[in-house]
C-alpha cells in the first residue's frame, strides 16, 4: 500500500533543514572572522619580528669610518625608506666571517631584507605600511611604522658605539 508523507512530517523536515542551514551559515561566518583575525595577528607578528631583526642588525653593524656613517637611510621614490648597513656575517660552510651589506626596504606594501650576494630580497612582512625615520642626534634613528593594526615604533642605535 502506498503511503504519502503527511503535512506535519513535511513541516518538521523543513524545520530541521532550516535549522541546519542556519547553524552552518553561522559557523561559516565565525570561521571567516577567525581567519581574518588570525591573518591580522600573523601580520602583526611578522612586523614585530622584522623590527626586532632590524634592531639587531643595526646593533651588530660595523661602525662607519668618517665621513661615512655605519648606516645609510634614504627615502624611496615610490614612498618608504631604504636602510643600508655593513655587518659581519657567518656563511654556513665557510669558516671565515665576512663583511656583507645588509639592505632593508620599507615599501608601502612590504618590508624586505637582502644580503650582498643573495639572489632575491627576503620579504619579511606584507601589508600596508607608512614608515617615517627621524635621526636623533647622529647617534640613533627613530623608526615609526604606521600599519593597519596600529603604530609600531622602535629606536635604532648601536649599543657598542656611534652610528
Amino acid at each position: 500500500m502506498l503511503r504519502a508523507f503527511s503535512l506535519l512530517e513535511i513541516l518538521v523536515a523543513l524545520l530541521v533543514g532550516a535549522s541546519l542551514m542556519s547553524v552552518s551559515g553561522s559557523l561559516f561566518g565565525h570561521v571567516l572572522v577567525h581567519r581574518q583575525n588570525s591573518d591580522e595577528t600573523r601580520t602583526a607578528i611578522a612586523q614585530d619580528i622584522a623590527l626586532q631583526l632590524l634592531a639587531a642588525d643595526v646593533d651588530n653593524s660595523i661602525a662607519g669610518l668618517e665621513p661615512k656613517p655605519a648606516i645609510e637611510v634614504n627615502q624611496l621614490p615610490q614612498g618608504g625608506h631604504r636602510i643600508a648597513l655593513k655587518k659581519n656575517t657567518y656563511v654556513q660552510g665557510i669558516v671565515n666571517i665576512t663583511l656583507h651589506d645588509i639592505v632593508w626596504t620599507f615599501e608601502p606594501d612590504r618590508i624586505t631584507r637582502s644580503v650582498t650576494g643573495g639572489t632575491n630580497p627576503v620579504i619579511m612582512a606584507m601589508g600596508a605600511f607608512r614608515s617615517k625615520i627621524t635621526p636623533i642626534k647622529k647617534q640613533a634613528y627613530h623608526l615609526r611604522l604606521d600599519t593597519q593594526t596600529g603604530i609600531k615604533s622602535i629606536i635604532l642605535w648601536r649599543k657598542g658605539g656611534k652610528l
